[in-house]
């Protein structure tokens, strides 16, 4: 997580940058609240939560989300822990120093509350009307709609989760496949086996320099392609992918490897694609997909991951 260059850290960042409050405020509490007995287990469990982010590995940017209750009674805990009891009704033997004491306390949890209450609502406002009144989704929505408007051969497509998701449920055929996979999963791998060079379409956004060292089939197929065309200021691109030869203008069915291609590549004869483009599967945030059969199934296009 220390790596500013990591996945780890930038999903961490991520959280931090939407709110950083919460998560921080209770794992400080936390640590005071080992010694009290009540709020042990609690304080533990955030702890050793917060503890396996240090470690080595794949880090789901939602975890920080079984994190928030734990920071959350933590933080209140600490403040109920703070808070001095009320004293018995006629209860005059405390001297000026207790009194003084509690009085200190009081007013230590009244300024923590307060200053809490005006950070959020000086930070938290912007940030909620944002949330309810921009459309994040749009571009993902308006690249599908443009994509399915405009390209309409059978060559593969890569994308990211969300562009795969859509492609899927409105019938894009062969199914996308999800960038990940594509260097990760070897059943998938060998449906591409001229590597970026079977590739004829991107729709995604471009991922961090940390995601593409772990993909270099996806990072040579985005080296070798152009923008067809931009959605969210570039948050998500429709990218054709140009194998050494072949130009904007020639259906990617004639810019893959063989000799009825544009662009015929020495070496790259044994590996003949379908003349329909280089699409052979659909495999996308989990197994290859392949036709159940089903004329219903086929006609909606949707092959869930996995199916089949």
């Amino acid at each position: 997580m220390l790596d500013t260059g990591s996945d780890t850290y930038n999903v961490v960042r991520s959280w931090l940058d939407l709110d950083p409050y919460l998560v921080l405020a209770g794992i400080a509490a936390a640590v005071p609240l080992l010694a009290l007995r009540r709020l042990r287990v609690v304080s533990a469990l955030l702890l050793i939560q917060f503890g396996f982010i240090f470690r080595n590995g794949y880090l789901p940017n939602p975890y920080v989300t079984a994190m928030l209750p734990f920071a959350a009674l933590c933080a209140a805990g600490l403040l109920d822990a703070v808070l001095p009891r009320h004293s018995p009704d006629g209860d005059t033997s405390a001297g000026w120093p207790s009194v003084a004491w509690r009085g200190l306390r009081r007013g230590a949890v009244a300024v923590a509350v307060v200053g809490s209450v005006v950070t959020l609502a000086w930070d938290w406002t912007p940030k909620i009307h944002t949330a309810v009144t921009l459309d994040a989704s749009a571009p993902s929505r308006n690249a599908t709609r443009w994509f399915l408007a405009h390209i309409h051969d059978d060559g593969t497509v890569i994308t990211d989760d969300i562009a795969w998701t859509d492609l899927t449920i409105h019938g894009r055929h062969p199914l996308p496949a999800w960038f990940y996979k594509l260097d990760l999963d070897p059943e998938v791998r060998g449906h591409f086996p001229h590597g970026w060079k079977d590739v004829d379409y991107l729709m995604m956004g471009k991922p961090p320099d940390s995601v593409l060292a772990e993909v270099p089939i996806v990072a040579e197929a985005l080296h070798h392609s152009v923008v067809l065309k931009s959605f969210g200021n570039g948050e998500i691109e429709i990218r054709r992918v140009l194998p050494p030869g072949c130009r904007v203008d020639i259906p990617p069915a004639r810019c893959g490897p063989g000799p009825d291609s544009a662009a015929a590549r020495p070496g790259d004869g044994d590996g003949q694609r379908p003349t329909g483009g280089r699409g052979r599967l659909g495999g996308g945030a989990g197994e290859p997909a392949r036709d159940s059969g089903d004329p219903v199934r086929r006609r909606d296009g949707v092959l869930s991951p996995g199916d089949g």
